[in-house]
């Protein structure tokens, strides 16, 4: 049976420098974009050793096909991959309870898992990890922990992809907390105070808060590059290819199609200050957040950063880590840059110990 092996662990397996130098290789399986990312990890850090970007195919049942040619043409050393997931088929919930043995946790989430999660547990592929412990409060002494749970047919309907294209899932992870994994191990002089990091999806966007070097807040919010390009397509009469040229990294956008971005950036803010104030009100001892991390910005982040930051009264950075990075030989350099802003989970993927 499969089981998702340090799911939900978060700063507690991140990057140690192994013995002997170690080529891993990541997989962002996205809606539109699908990432393939292979490094090597040693005592000088990480390399990045090769890169591909390719469209997600729309006609289902296409994607083990694309996956075991993009494979085969990238001429990767190990057929071994990581991939995370996301969607309305994950749910991550921080959960309080009373201090007690490792194996007695398990034991009562199995045993109260239905009062956190909208599925029976059956359905799910779970697991946790404990990020406090020793709290003393009113109630006596307790744990703060999170939980991370899978359904368990998306799972196996990745990994049946993955498999048809030859290649052997070696640790499934949240694209949250690669995210955030990945943003506390290359800025980690900001782990001092709260920072978020907002995930820009084809549907679904993910605001995550940590602190102090653990995750406090993770919040799926229904906005996404769909909804920006459906509005640049009514508004202005745009075709698909019309308004993904509007958002690219290559073109400018006209002033109309700046207009909507921004007017959808702002329906965007509304949606993340209720989550922003919902964390403050929901997480004990919660601070407000410092800094907002973008992740899947593209070519429109200027307006991102100046929309948000504006709305939000926080300062606005991308993720751009490409500075911290070592490059492979063969690597290409230009290509990278144009996705360096996609990068995140992948390299959160990476960074993690299997």
């Amino acid at each position: 049976m499969l089981q998702l092996k340090s799911l939900a662990c978060f700063f507690s397996k991140r990057f140690s420098a192994p013995a002997v130098p170690s080529i891993c290789l990541a997989c962002d399986f996205g809606k539109s974009d699908i990432l393939f990312l292979e490094a090597e990890k040693s005592s000088s850090g990480l390399k990045l050793l090769k890169f591909q970007r390719l469209a997600r195919p729309e006609e289902k049942g296409k994607e083990a096909k694309i996956l075991k040619e993009t494979f085969e043409a990238g001429g990767y050393s190990s057929r071994k991959v990581r991939i995370s997931v996301k969607g309305q088929g994950v749910i991550v919930r921080f959960v309080q309870f009373p201090q007690m043995k490792l194996e007695e946790l398990r034991s009562a989430i199995s045993f109260e898992i239905d009062q956190y999660i909208p599925f029976k547990e059956p359905e799910v592929l779970w697991d946790f990890q404990i990020l406090e412990e020793n709290l003393q409060s009113g109630d006596g002494v307790s744990m703060n922990v999170l939980l991370v749970a899978v359904k368990r047919d998306e799972i196996y309907t990745t990994l049946k992809i993955f498999q048809e294209a030859g290649l052997e899932v070696e640790l499934i992870d949240v694209d949250a907390l690669a995210a955030m994994n990945a943003l506390a191990f290359f800025y980690p002089d900001r782990l001092q105070w709260p920072i978020a990091i907002l995930d820009i999806g084809t549907e679904i966007s993910s605001l995550s808060v940590a602190h102090h070097g653990r995750p406090r807040f993770i919040h799926d919010i229904s906005f996404g590059g769909f909804d920006i390009l459906k509005r640049l397509k009514r508004k202005l009469g745009l075709s698909q290819e019309q308004a993904l040229k509007q958002i690219s990294v290559e073109g400018v956008p006209m002033p109309e199609a700046s207009a909507i971005l921004r007017e959808s950036l702002t329906d965007l803010a509304t949606d993340l200050k209720v989550s922003l104030n919902y964390y403050l009100d929901q997480v004990p001892s919660a601070e407000p957040v410092k800094q907002l991390f973008m992740g899947n910005v593209a070519g429109y982040y200027p307006i991102v950063r100046e929309t948000l930051g504006e709305s939000l009264g926080i300062e606005i950075e991308a993720f751009d880590v490409l500075g911290k990075i070592q490059m492979g030989p063969e690597m290409d350099v230009e290509l990278i840059k144009k996705a360096r802003d996609l990068l995140a989970v992948s390299l959160g993927l990476l960074i993690r110990e299997a």
